[in-house]
This record gives C-alpha cells, sequence and structure tokens, in this order.
C-alpha cells in the first residue's frame, strides 16, 4: 500500500521486518546519531553569529563575557527550535525543502557576488539576506504560489537587492579585497 505521511517511512521501514531488531536499533541510533552531530554545530555556529554579528555589534563584549553570551544564545535558541518542533511547520520533506530555499535566497548573491565582484559589502549582505527571506514568505501568499515556487523570485529578489545595494554604497578601499581581486600573472 501507499504511505500518506512521508515522514513514517524509516519509522515504518524499521518496525518490519525487514531488519532484524538490533539491526534497526542501530540504524536508529546512527540516524539520531547523525541528526546530533549536525544540531551541536549548527546550534553554535548560529549562537556565535547572534554574539559576534548582532548582538556584538550593539552591546560589545569582553571575550569572557562573549563567551558567555554565546553559551546563552546556544540554550536560548535550543529552546525556540524545541517550541517549535512540538507544532511543526509541516513534513520533514516540507521543512527540509524551505530550509533549502532559506539558504538558496539568503546566500546565492552572497557567493556569487561576493567573490566574483569587489563591490559588495556587509549591508548588501544583509540587504540580500532580508529580501529574499521576506520574499520566501510572502510570495506564499500570493496568487502567484501555485505557479511558481517561491524560492525562483526569492532568488532575483535577494540578488537585486545586493547588487543595488552593492552598485549605490561607496568602492572598497580595503587593501586585502583589492589584492583579492587583482589579475593572477
Amino acid at each position: 500500500g501507499s504511505i500518506e505521511d512521508t515522514d513514517l517511512v524509516i519509522p515504518l521501514l524499521l518496525s518490519s521486518s525487514a531488519f532484524l531488531p538490533w539491526v534497526a536499533a542501530f540504524i536508529t541510533l546512527a540516524i539520531v546519531a547523525a541528526a546530533m552531530s549536525s544540531l551541536d554545530s549548527v546550534l553554535l555556529v548560529v549562537a556565535a553569529v547572534v554574539q559576534r554579528d548582532l548582538a556584538g555589534r550593539f552591546f560589545p563584549a569582553s571575550r569572557r563575557h562573549a563567551f558567555g553570551a554565546t553559551r546563552a544564545y546556544v540554550a536560548a535558541i535550543a529552546l525556540i527550535t524545541a517550541m517549535a518542533a512540538l507544532r511543526p511547520a509541516g513534513g520533514i520533506i516540507e521543512i527540509t525543502t524551505l530550509s533549502g530555499s532559506v539558504y538558496a535566497a539568503c546566500l546565492t548573491p552572497v557567493v556569487i557576488f561576493g567573490l566574483h565582484w569587489r563591490r559588495g559589502n556587509g549591508t548588501s549582505v544583509v540587504a540580500a539576506c532580508l529580501s529574499g527571506l521576506l520574499t520566501l514568505v510572502v510570495w506564499r501568499y500570493t496568487t502567484y504560489a501555485g505557479v511558481l515556487h517561491e524560492i525562483f523570485p526569492a532568488i532575483a529578489v535577494s540578488n537585486i537587492a545586493y547588487l543595488a545595494h552593492a552598485w549605490v554604497a561607496p568602492k572598497i578601499e580595503d587593501t586585502a579585497v583589492q589584492r583579492h581581486f587583482q589579475p593572477t600573472t
């Protein structure tokens, strides 16, 4: 028969007679270990970014206090994530698709233009990320949502935001940036 909820494929397979019980337990432990490994890395990176790039800009802290604040952000973000997991926005496939769309919309212009064009800067990155994220969220509620997946307009808008902001921003005079864009001989 067919499975209505794709999130149940792995649990149903592991609880069936396809695997010996100890093999199913080992596979379950491997899946949980892989998830925990990824989760702790993501939590640490997000907390460090919040401390250094967001809160740290407005509330500079000593190195010792920055470590404590980062730990507090790990706990806060883990709590927010756990609360969101209690009422998920969709199944695993939908959430994975959404997270991939967020990465693509926010990071495509940053990576492409950041590596190949010397005009971009930090505020261009923020403009691209915020506009791409906003477009992803808003597009789902437009009349075009059934016709065109939200990733395409989100990437287009974030690229335009990055380019527009970088074009009007003052040219970067940092020697390290200039040296990076020097032709090799």
